[in-house]
């Protein structure tokens, strides 16, 4: 029983300590996207070669180069942000789900046998 509280307590503590709120996801992804609207209108703009540019274009690019501007986007904040979205995809594609399923089953089964000597 101790154990069990032990593990419990230890999964709880790793489980705070991996989690990411969904504020700093949303932020992080907003920034990335807001990064790729200046590249992707910057990259369209160069395609023109000097051919007359839509002022929506040159629009969307400086509302978005504005808003990091805002936040003051610097090469350790793109670098934070793009480290949290690569771990955020890492445990959404799967990537460990089995281990950690055999892990489980080997504690649940430790369980049932400890509570089998007992009887």
């Amino acid at each position: 029983m101790i154990r069990r509280n032990l593990e419990n307590r230890l999964f709880k503590a790793e489980a705070a300590a991996n989690a990411t709120s969904w504020a700093d996801l949303w932020s992080a992804q907003h920034r990335a996207s807001l990064r790729a609207r200046v590249k992707i209108c910057d990259a369209i703009k160069d395609s023109l070669d000097g051919a007359r540019c839509p002022p929506e274009l040159s629009f969307w690019r400086e509302k978005a180069a504005a808003e990091l501007a805002s936040v003051r986007d610097t090469p350790e904040l793109r670098a934070a942000d793009e480290a949290l979205l690569r771990r955020v995809q890492g445990e959404n594609d799967g990537s460990g789900a089995l281990e950690r399923i055999k892990k489980r089953l080997d504690r649940m089964a430790d369980e049932m046998n400890c509570r089998n000597n007992i009887s």
